[in-house]
């Protein structure tokens, strides 16, 4: 299994071939791409809101190089990440950004497409985690569980 260095321009042209193969060329790419060194997250869409206007404006794609990334990983996070930045172009909002909506689009591509989009990762960063990392990590899983106790109970 080959892993694959991330490079702005790699991002740029896996959107644009995720783009044509599981949206039809219809979505727009944010115009921010950033590469993070962040251990919280493998990647993200980021954007403010505009209640007036109904649009999200800012939006930026980011992308943690502190992951290691095989071809088919990437491509699953990738259209992972396509997902939010199509329910926001379309200004569909959840209260839980892996809600009802994107959990049934994520489950639909997966079907047809034979990915595998996933609501989260259970990747560990290159070089793990420091102590106080993992500590924080726990709590912000503690604080999910409380949140959505539903969502993340063991006893499904």
């Amino acid at each position: 299994m080959t892993m694959i260095t991330l490079t702005q321009k790699l991002i740029k042209e896996r959107f644009a071939q995720c783009n044509q193969a599981y949206f039809e060329g219809k979505l727009r790419r944010p115009q921010i791409i950033r590469i993070t060194r962040a251990k919280g997250y493998v990647a993200k869409v980021t954007y403010y809101p505009n209640k007036k206007t109904r649009r999200c404006e800012g939006l930026k794609l980011i992308f943690s190089e502190m992951y290691e990334y095989d071809d088919e990983m990437f491509t699953n996070v990738m259209v992972h990440e396509m997902i939010h930045v199509y329910m926001l172009r379309k200004w569909i909002m959840e209260k839980d950004p892996h809600g009802p909506r994107w959990q049934k689009m994520a489950d639909e591509m997966n079907s047809k497409y034979g990915l595998n989009i996933q609501e989260s990762s259970d990747l560990t960063p290159i070089g793990g985690f420091s102590l106080m990392e993992s500590i924080f990590y726990f709590c912000v899983g503690l604080y999910q569980g409380l949140r959505h106790p539903n969502k993340y109970s063991l006893e499904k």
